[in-house]
């Protein structure tokens, strides 16, 4: 199965997500490939999982269409609820660095690639942000 095709098949668009949304959920034996790269380098947004009836719930809440997600550099802000953390599978040093950082705050926004959960995880794990 090609892996490409598989992670298009489960991107869901990319969207602004505040920190205190974003946990790191990879096992500690994975590499993350993600160490030393920009909060703010485009190119490495950062891949998380968001079951699809929360996705749906949070751009009906917004009033956002899925198709804003797709529009490349206009990426909108979709708020979650606070109880929802999104697992991030790269990006591990740069969370924890921006949790820990006074200067970073909570509710600061970062720039995420959704993927529907469920079987794209061992997909996002195989592949860098």
């Amino acid at each position: 199965m090609n892996i490409k095709f598989e992670k298009c098949r489960h991107y869901l668009g990319t969207a602004q997500i505040r920190l205190l949304n974003l946990c790191y959920s990879a096992s500690s034996t994975e590499l993350d490939d993600c160490i030393g790269c920009c909060i703010s380098d485009l190119e490495h947004n950062l891949p998380a999982l968001i079951n699809p009836s929360e996705y749906h719930d949070c751009l009906t809440g917004a009033d956002i269409s899925s198709d804003a997600l797709y529009a490349i550099g206009l990426s909108p802000k979709l708020s979650l609820p606070s109880n929802i953390e999104l697992p991030c599978l790269h990006g591990k040093f740069r969370l924890e660095t921006a949790k820990r950082d006074g200067s970073q705050g909570q509710n600061d926004w970062w720039l995420v690639d959704l993927y529907s959960s469920g079987e794209s995880t061992n997909l996002l794990s195989k592949v860098g942000c």
